[in-house]
């Protein structure tokens, strides 16, 4: 692609290949790559999301068509704009969340959320929630 001459260890490793390596540099592989995921990004996400929830024996019955259907660009929770292609640590990097975590990746289930809610609300109940919320409300007041 780039047209750019390299050396051999530039090159992944491709065993059907002659010489064993691919056809383009790493670098070009990477470009190619991250274009897919940006241009076809719903349809990647599924591939990689139905294949992790089978793995972990999650029900997964959702389509592209469901999670591009749900797709508003904002957090619901913080009402903050979020983006998908974005760096995994990143606040506004956009999840599918299952709304009740005892059902699966089933339409009416999902909805987008912010990483930043993600994490927060990742292994805690809702009991665990109301208790912090009641705790920093009582510190602010108080402050």
């Amino acid at each position: 692609m780039c047209g750019v001459s390299k050396t051999f260890d530039r090159f992944a490793n491709d065993n059907r290949k002659v010489d064993g390596k691919q056809a383009r540099c790493r670098d070009c592989c990477n470009l190619v790559a991250f274009n897919r995921r940006k241009n076809f990004f719903f349809e990647e996400f599924h591939k990689a999301k139905g294949r992790t929830a089978r793995a972990s024996g999650i029900e997964f019955t959702i389509t592209v068509q469901d999670i591009k259907d749900i797709w508003t660009g904002i957090c619901p929770v913080l009402q903050i704009p979020i983006e998908y292609n974005l760096g995994l640590n990143e606040p506004n990097q956009a999840h599918l969340d299952r709304i009740n975590p005892n059902k699966g990746y089933v339409a009416g289930n999902i909805c987008w959320i912010s990483s930043r809610i993600n994490l927060l609300k990742r292994n805690a109940t809702l009991d665990e929630l109301q208790k912090i919320l009641k705790y920093m409300e009582s510190r602010l007041n108080n402050v």
